[in-house]
């Protein structure tokens, strides 16, 4: 087994590092938080920041503590995936209603869904909420009873738009497990988790009694203060509910690094590690595509793949640069402010990898013409068939122009944009852009951000913007009040 050979200066990792999760944690109010680097077979960094029970001052231990990971689980499921392609039981390209038994995905559309579609998330499902967290273990259930009772609506053509989907990762999963005659625990113990020696890594729930005494507390900030919240029942376990430790994340990106082997293991072999890292469907050539299970996370001209992973209280990264064989695992055990990761991984790519793009030159143009992609724009990722569709009314994002730049306004967060091509923007101050989609008629119809290519916005027309709908549903409000007040008069 070769690695390649360290592309950076390990004496600064350390203290670099360091100053930046210690101050970032502090000003965000993270209890505790893990970091691993690894560059080939080597650990530039492992550290624990923070306490794992801020009630027993018990501090968080690099080797021992246990995290949440979140989304970043269903790289278990494209590598279990990818392991019965190999085997000849599936295939990427095939409808998937032939291999689906207790329940099938309705033919909305004349195209099938594929297993490529569900890794690119390119299925077309809609976004479903309801039941993704619970706390009742009576409520866990089969992913065959879970999926057949809450199957995610067909919104849009499979293979038109990306919009993340943990729904079509659970149906991959529960597609191994109908092909491999496992349950998805038993599946991923046997195949991928036992085999590395993953030890501290589990997706049952609750967790064994061997590790439960050694998974840290999650947090949210209620009232200016901490306040320890209850371990998270996820019933779609294969997408979400993965519990582990920095040192069998620092294994894992490893045997990723080697692409799909470490040792005399062998969990996929290069040919699907490297089909994993290529695109499966691009909104634009100028924004980072979807790649079959991993997401690229590239900026200013790095390579960069891996997954983030959220619960409620847990927020995690891994992120891998196979092109300087380097992987980073970040975790935390409370709410954050939500840039956590993205911050940190930002802060050791800009400090240590020289691989930054040029920016392109600005182009100005006359008239009106940047008028014509200002605007509302939705975010294709929300329920589209129960009362939860009101939250399209905060998916969203705002262009408005000022002077020559495009000007976006996304929940807190401002950024102004300078236009370098006819539809193709990139931020002030970054080589970071945006791209834009125009219909049959010409008209701006899309927006696609270049490091998000999970998901697309659509422009909002004038009955779709949140100005009307809040006129609506206030309009509903006072009629049923006053329907109320009035009943029993008529």
């Amino acid at each position: 087994m070769l690695f390649a050979s360290n592309p950076i200066d390990t004496a600064r990792v350390n203290p670099f590092m360091d100053g930046v999760v210690k101050a970032k944690h502090r000003s965000s109010d993270v209890a505790g938080g893990v970091i691993v680097i690894t560059s080939g077979s080597e650990v530039l960094l492992k550290r624990g920041y923070g306490y794992a029970d801020i009630l027993t001052r018990q501090p968080v231990t690099v080797d021992s503590t246990l995290f949440r990971i979140g989304s970043i689980s269903k790289l278990f499921v494209w590598l279990a995936v990818m392991q019965q392609v190999e085997e000849g039981k599936l295939d990427l390209n095939t409808n998937i209603n032939t291999y689906l038994v207790d329940f099938k995905i309705p033919d909305s559309f004349d195209e099938a869904i594929t297993l490529t579609h569900l890794m690119g998330h390119t299925a077309g499902f809609e976004d479903r909420v309801i039941g993704l967290f619970i706390n009742d273990t009576d409520k866990l259930k089969s992913l065959s009873e879970l999926l057949a009772d809450d199957l995610p609506k067909r919104v849009r053509a499979p293979g038109e738009y990306a919009s993340y989907s943990n729904h079509g990762a659970a149906i991959a999963a529960h597609i191994v497990e109908i092909v491999s005659g496992l349950d998805w625990n038993e599946y991923v113990e046997q195949r991928i988790i036992n085999p590395l020696g993953l030890y501290s890594t589990t997706f049952r729930q609750p967790l064994p009694d061997s590790l439960a005494s050694r998974m840290s507390k999650g947090y949210a900030k209620m009232g200016g203060e901490l306040v320890q919240k209850p371990f998270e029942l996820i019933p779609l376990a294969p997408v979400g509910a993965a519990t582990t430790s920095a040192h069998d994340m620092a294994v894992f990106m490893q045997m990723l690094l080697n692409k799909g082997s470490l040792g005399d293991v062998k969990i996929i072999d290069s040919t699907s590690f490297n089909l994993m890292l290529s695109p499966s469907h691009r909104h634009d050539s100028w924004v980072n595509p979807s790649l079959h299970g991993f997401l690229d996370l590239g900026k200013d001209g790095c390579r960069i793949v891996g997954h983030g992973g959220n619960t409620f209280w847990f927020h995690s990264l891994l992120a891998l640069l196979p092109d300087q064989n380097i992987g980073i695992f970040i975790s935390q055990n409370s709410e954050g402010r939500g840039d956590e990761q993205s911050f940190i991984l930002d802060a050791f790519v800009d400090e240590f990898m020289d691989c930054t793009n040029e920016p392109m030159p600005v182009i100005e143009f006359k008239g009106d013409y940047l008028e014509q992609f200002a605007g509302e724009y939705i975010s294709n990722r929300y329920p589209h068939s129960d009362y939860l569709k009101l939250i399209s009314l905060s998916a969203r994002l705002k262009i408005s122009v000022v002077g020559a730049q495009l000007k976006m306004v996304k929940g807190d967060n401002v950024t102004y944009w300078n236009p370098v091509g006819s539809v193709i923007f990139q931020q002030e101050w970054s080589n970071e852009r945006i791209a834009f989609e125009k219909d049959k008629k010409g008209k701006i119809s899309m927006l696609f951000e270049q490091r998000a290519p999970i998901v697309a916005y659509s422009k909002a027309k004038p009955y779709e913007k949140r100005g009307a709908h809040i006129m609506i549903f206030t309009f509903i409000l006072i009629t049923c009040v006053l329907a109320l007040l009035y009943w029993p008069f008529v």
